[in-house]
Formats: C-alpha cells, sequence, structure tokens
C-alpha cells in the first residue's frame, strides 16, 4: 500500500511538473508574499528556484511590471477581506523576459471554521495572451481594410461625376486655350485620384 502510495505521488508531482502551473500555500500574514510551499515547475516557468522567493519576500512584489504593480498589490490586500484572489499581470522572470501570469487563491479554514492559510494556482498564459493579441490586430486590419474599401469605392463614384462632368463640358462648350489648360488639369488631378483610390482597393483586398 505504502509503495502504491508512493507511486501515486510520484505520477501526480510529474504530471504537475508538466504543467504551466504552480501551486502554493501562503501564510495568512505574509508582506508582500512569501509563500510556505511551491510545488511545480517553478523553476522552468520563471528562472527562480523556491529558495529563492521565500528568502528574498520583496521578490515577488519588485518584478511586478510597474503598470500592473498598484492594481495586484490592491487585490492582493482585498484577499484578507474577501478571501479570494484573482488577478492577471506581467512578471519579470530571471532573464529578463517578461511573462503574463494569472495569479489565483482561496482562503483555506480548518474543522471549526477558523482561517489557516492561502492556497492559489499561478498558470503561465504568455501564449494565450500572445495568440489575443494577434487575433486582436488581424481584426483591427480586417475593419481597416472594410473602411478603406468602402471609403474608396465612395470616392471612386464622386471622381466618375467628375470625370463625367469635364467630358461633358469638353464637349458642349467652346473653350479658350486658357480654359482648356484650366480643364486639362482638372482632369488630370481626377485621373490621380482614380489611381490613388486603385491603390487603397489594393490595400483594402
Amino acid at each position: 500500500v505504502e509503495q502504491e502510495l508512493r507511486l501515486a505521488q510520484q505520477r501526480q508531482a510529474a504530471i504537475i511538473e508538466s504543467l504551466p502551473i504552480i501551486l502554493y500555500l501562503e501564510p495568512l500574514d505574509c508582506e508582500p508574499r512569501c509563500p510556505a510551499f511551491v510545488s511545480g515547475n517553478l523553476e522552468a516557468i520563471t528562472g527562480f528556484r523556491p529558495t529563492d522567493i521565500s528568502s528574498d519576500p520583496g521578490l515577488w512584489a519588485e518584478r511586478l511590471h510597474e503598470e500592473d504593480r498598484d492594481r495586484v498589490l490592491e487585490a492582493l490586500e482585498r484577499r484578507h477581506a474577501t478571501g479570494k484572489f484573482s488577478v492577471e499581470y506581467r512578471w519579470q522572470c530571471r532573464d529578463g523576459s517578461w511573462k503574463h501570469f494569472h495569479d489565483q487563491s482561496v482562503l483555506l479554514k480548518d474543522a471549526d471554521g477558523r482561517p489557516v492559510e492561502f492556497a492559489g494556482t499561478l498558470v503561465d498564459v504568455t501564449d494565450r495572451r500572445s495568440l489575443e493579441s494577434q487575433l486582436l490586430q488581424a481584426r483591427k486590419m480586417d475593419a481597416v481594410g472594410k473602411l478603406t474599401g468602402g471609403i474608396a469605392h465612395d470616392f471612386n463614384n464622386l471622381l466618375a461625376a467628375v470625370l463625367g462632368g469635364i467630358g461633358l463640358i469638353e464637349r458642349r462648350v467652346e473653350l479658350n486655350d486658357e480654359q482648356k489648360k484650366i480643364l486639362g488639369m482638372t482632369r488630370r488631378a481626377a485621373e490621380q485620384g482614380s489611381d490613388l483610390v486603385g491603390r487603397l482597393l489594393a490595400f483594402a483586398r
């Protein structure tokens, strides 16, 4: 039975090690953060060992992205009142790279309902954020293309009316040389506009 239990524990540990997730336990009075237990592949994900975190309680807060720090620390402070914590933030790993983490924890209580500690998970969501960013960029480009195509078609209709009017004037009105010169300049400008419309449509496609 002991051997089977040990084997089950080893299998569980191997599964946890293979996932982009870190499990942790934190005391109630930990400021700002000093987990008493950390499992999972912390070093593989962040470059830091659990002993690095426990020996330097300020390490976690120091490596929060400056744009996320205040928001995350406020959420962490509310954890004591609400008994739960769930927030995403950017965090700088040992090699200097930034990763997106989803950090969440809940308050554990004993049989009498007294608070014991916080249990949480830290999940690397960097790849998901990257895919979301790429999808958002693709949607933006699609919207720009549709907008550009719509504008180009409307502009093309206006230019067609201008060129048609110029042709009508040339056929029905006797013009002197100066007037013909001005009309020719207007036609060239309209034709250049048509070329621009063609490039806009190509961009939209």
